[in-house]
């Protein structure tokens, strides 16, 4: 079997914090979202897979590359802007030439593909959808094309002789697909089975998931890094002061410094580069990567990214102005304007570089020493 990964239609992660982060590389616990796909693929005996990208298409395939790195072969379409899913499959059939599984980009899922696929050729139809129930619902209930075909992010098997069936203008919800292979006498069949299946469409998405794989709500989906302890994740080359506090279960990033004092309690989420500074907490919050979260601040229920706040109770994006509270991890943004730059680092014959190298001491007023800034750097700031 192979498998095809279509991008969404209705996306609103980037709109909300306006990241510019690519489709297919929103992080979910460190990771990107199609990563996780990728590794579900693998496990279950997939090695043939179609990325169908439509935003970032070369940052995309500069993260993925061949798939290699996973033990599997990617190859991409780039999807127009208003393409639709038969569009993007009958443009494939070459590739497409044995029944395969199609995933949407933005969910996350611990279903077992190989029972979906032993399903599929079992019943002998031309498409299988996957359909998850909760423990204790009434299993004897079959579930009908209205329970799921609503669904436009269900996952499912085509046979690649369906292909001939389907019209280009075909969108990419169930509905529409499975009428038009029905209407031509072609058997569509559900599979049950007790997997999760969850779909991020906006960063309130992401942080809800983030917290329950973070909590083990969510199963057989892989953490980055190694668990120091339990509920401990921690990634490569991470700079964490002795003094700091963990309240598991947490997880921090490749290349990321934990600055003295620092409290990181039950549900944080550090992303890779990132600098937390000192006498800050974090609580039930992500932070994105190559974000500085500056001296003195409480980070709680919200995603970060660099300069962006995304309050989760609240519903409400924030961009914070002020570089020595939130901001891109990188000497020039904390600054803030290129005077200071100039004046005092090119003289000392400094590049322009991450603040997570070893060398590095402490808070930037420290490394610079700049006994004047320390008292900038003492924000107390509560977020919600």
């Amino acid at each position: 079997m192979k498998a095809v990964i279509l991008p969404s239609s209705n996306l609103e992660i980037n709109k909300s914090l306006s990241t510019n982060v690519p489709e297919f590389l929103i992080p979910i616990v460190n990771k990107p979202i199609v990563e996780h796909l990728v590794e579900l693929l693998e496990r279950n005996g997939v090695r043939e897979i179609l990325m169908g990208v439509k935003d970032k298409f070369d940052k995309t395939k500069d993260y993925f590359g061949n798939g290699e790195r996973w033990g599997v072969n990617i190859k991409y379409y780039h999807v127009k802007p208003d393409e639709k899913c038969a569009s993007v499959l009958k443009q494939n059939r070459e590739f497409l030439d044995k029944p395969f599984i199609c995933l949407p980009s933005n969910c996350v899922t611990n279903l077992n593909v190989r029972h979906f696929n032993e399903s599929f050729k079992n019943s002998r139809g031309g498409m299988e959808i996957s359909h998850t129930y909760c423990s204790g619902s009434n299993l004897d209930r079959i579930p009908t094309f209205s329970d799921i075909s609503h669904r436009e992010k269900s996952i499912f098997i085509l046979d690649p002789a369906a292909l001939g069936y389907l019209c280009e203008e075909t969108d990419n919800d169930l509905k529409h697909i499975s009428e038009k292979l029905i209407q031509n006498h072609i058997h569509v069949n559900i599979f049950r089975s007790p997997h999760q299946y969850a779909v991020v469409e906006n960063v309130e998405d992401v942080w809800t998931l983030d917290q329950k794989i973070l909590k083990g709500e969510f199963s057989d989906v892989i953490i980055p890094g190694e668990e120091k302890e339990k509920g401990v994740w921690i990634g490569q080359n991470v700079n964490v002061h002795p003094s700091v506090k963990f309240e598991s279960p947490i997880l921090i990033g490749s290349f990321s410094k934990i600055g003295e004092r620092v409290t990181l309690k039950s549900g944080s989420v550090v992303g890779e580069n990132v600098v937390v500074d000192k006498n800050s907490s974090v609580e039930n919050a992500s932070i994105w990567n190559d974000t500085y979260a500056g001296a003195y601040t409480e980070i709680k229920n919200c995603v970060i990214f660099k300069d962006v706040l995304f309050s989760v109770s609240h519903h409400t994006t924030i961009q914070i102005s002020d570089p020595f509270i939130l901001g891109a991890n990188s000497i020039e943004n904390i600054f803030g304007f290129k005077y200071w730059f100039s004046k005092y680092v090119n003289p000392l014959k400094l590049r322009t570089r991450r603040l997570t190298s070893k060398d590095e001491k402490g808070s930037f007023s420290n490394l610079f020493k700049f006994e004047k800034l320390k008292k900038t750097l003492s924000h107390a700031i509560t977020f919600f």
